[in-house]
């Protein structure tokens, strides 16, 4: 419910326009939930999504080796940012026609810049975002798992200050 609550917001001074952005953010987020959970179901750790308004989670039955993973981490970006690549080429495309409506223009803007700079984001080291993931997982090879996740969760709370700090 949460999560059709903020898609309403989206669209409270301009109905179509909400409805497009909405649209275009559940694509974004759908295709990164994706990547974890068909890399999950293939490595046979039985993926369910959930999206929420804070974004989505992929969970799984259970858990794999850090290798496994990594890679199911790794994939939810990767596969939005592949979309990203994607609605660029569209985007090129697009800027060679005579004349785009609005609204195709609209679609392919607001598709690349959540693909793009939200798959970003998701890769900062800040947890519980899939960069911090992977920072955990990257440092828990070389030390005790209790210290990779002090080491990570500190990182976290320094990305967040610098983050505070340029807003």
């Amino acid at each position: 419910p949460m999560y059709i609550l903020l898609l309403v917001m989206f669209g409270y001074r301009n109905p179509w326009i909400g409805l497009l952005t909405a649209v275009c953010i559940t694509l974004r987020l759908l295709v990164h939930e994706f990547g974890h959970a068909f890399t999950a179901r293939r490595l046979r750790h039985d993926p369910t999504i959930m999206l929420h308004g804070f974004g989505g989670l992929t969970s799984r039955s259970r858990s794999g080796r850090d290798v496994e993973e990594a890679a199911i981490v790794a994939m939810g970006p990767a596969a939005g940012l592949a979309l990203g690549l994607a609605v660029f080429a569209l985007w090129q495309v697009l800027m060679h026609l005579p004349l785009v409506p609005d609204v195709v223009v609209h679609i392919v803007d607001s598709l690349l810049h959540y693909c793009i700079l939200w798959n970003f984001l998701n890769l900062l080291p800040m947890w519980p975002l899939d960069g911090g993931q992977l920072m955990r997982l990257g440092t828990g090879r070389w030390l005790p798992a209790p210290l990779a996740a002090r080491i990570t969760h500190g990182v976290s709370l320094i990305v967040i200050a610098g983050m505070g700090v340029f807003a």
